[in-house]
């Protein structure tokens, strides 16, 4: 993640509250600056929502930078840009590999909003739990694969979804965190006009998600 820029509007004397965490800072403390309309500005944040605009603490965005969810949009293979997000805000990078045309309008961008907007923190008791999707279609993209992989070994499964990657002519890879600590959880985006080619590679019969990948119901 990029930093903040080291000159900001100081309010002397003045506290002000995360919007995330809830915890109160000496604003002369922390690095950022005002916006002309009164918001709390970074270099590179993204807001996702309308509501509860503000100041956003250091360790939050430290915390969005080592543990937020990852997103990353391939065109023609190739990976073009990567994004950290949570519920509220996102950080965004263009890979060096990226067409020189590469650019981030509304076309791209609204569905992988969408597509973040829709992931949320799933509970399994008070301590775990993890991020999914409300819904398997989103702006007109579909989450056609439900994967995940442990540390020690590539699976056929991901060998697989590289290949789907490889060849389809835009993608979305979800990496959602979780508290499970022994595998990387992975959902794949494709529009619908890719759903062919995984039907193509990939017959929904043979695979399990004990084997590492599962598809879901394609439409």
């Amino acid at each position: 993640m990029r930093r903040p820029p080291s000159h900001f509007w100081r309010k002397m004397g003045e506290v002000e509250k995360c919007v995330m965490c809830g915890e109160e800072y000496d604003l002369d403390e922390s690095y950022g600056f005002f916006t002309e309309d009164g918001w709390w500005d970074y270099t590179g944040i993204v807001w996702l929502t309308e509501e509860g605009r503000g100041y956003v603490c250091e360790g939050c965005l430290e915390a969005l930078d080592h543990y937020g969810n990852r997103l990353t949009y391939y065109r023609n293979g190739v990976k073009s840009l990567i994004i950290t997000f949570n519920e509220r805000i996102y950080d965004y990078l263009i890979t060096d590999e990226a067409d020189e045309d590469f650019e981030l309008d509304g076309d791209l961008m609204n569905p992988i909003e969408d597509i973040m907007r829709s992931y949320y923190w799933k509970r399994s008791d008070p301590w775990r739990g993890h991020y999914e999707p409300k819904e398997n279609e989103v702006g007109g993209w579909h989450r056609v694969i439900e994967g995940w992989n442990d540390a020690f070994y590539e699976s056929e499964a991901v060998r697989l979804t590289k290949e789907i990657v490889a060849e389809a002519e835009e993608a979305i890879l979800v990496f959602p965190r979780s508290s499970n600590i022994c595998v990387v959880y992975y959902d794949l985006w494709l529009p619908k006009s890719e759903i062919p080619l995984v039907k193509k590679l990939a017959p929904e019969e043979i695979w399990r998600y004990s084997e590492g990948i599962y598809f879901k119901r394609l439409v």
